[in-house]
């Protein structure tokens, strides 16, 4: 879990992220991602399991009472038109309106949530939304900057037992009726 590799987080930190938000607004998120790179002949000669955490504002999820109940989870990020052309194209990417202004959302410098940098003060963003609907099992990414369609449309990309790429966030007082802090 902690390969020591420069920009992952160490498994401590992650689980002290989600300790703090489980503790303060009630809701601890952890989300992991697979990377692999795959040869020309489909063979993987190197893969990963990167967890990151999620700011407790930057995640929902769909009704439930309890968490094998909960139809759909989102997260939300703020990109740069360059983080937008990077993860959905060029074609895609220059066409999102940026409408959230940096000062507006920060985060602490610790901080891993979807909100902007602390130090970005007159720059502007794209909100970018990705859901994960476990009834389609697809990972749909859309932005309100964006109402054509959504930025991308993918098949289950773990093949989970579970279908999330999270646990149940963190909770420490459990409410019988409601996921919700």
């Amino acid at each position: 879990l902690d390969s020591g590799e420069t920009g992952r987080s160490e498994f401590d930190e992650l689980l002290e992220s989600a300790v703090l938000d489980a503790l303060l607004p009630g809701r601890g998120v952890t989300a992991f991602t697979f990377d692999a790179t795959v040869s020309e002949t489909n063979q993987v000669s190197e893969d990963s399991v990167q967890g990151s955490s999620v700011g407790w504002n930057n995640f929902t999820h769909g009704y439930g009472k309890t968490w094998p109940k909960v139809p759909w989870t989102a997260y939300q990020w703020l990109m740069t038109r360059e983080e937008l052309e990077d993860n959905f194209g060029e074609d895609i990417g220059t066409k999102v309106k940026l409408t959230v202004e940096g000062k507006e959302h920060t985060m602490s410098e610790d901080s891993e949530s979807g909100r902007a940098p602390a130090d970005s003060d007159g720059v502007k963003f794209a909100e970018v939304w990705q859901i994960w609907d476990k009834a389609t099992k697809r990972v749909i990414t859309v932005s309100p900057g964006y109402p054509t369609g959504p930025l991308k449309d993918l098949p289950d990309p773990l093949n989970l037992q579970g279908f999330f790429n999270c646990p149940a966030p963190l909770r420490f007082v459990a409410k019988t009726s409601s996921l919700i802090p």
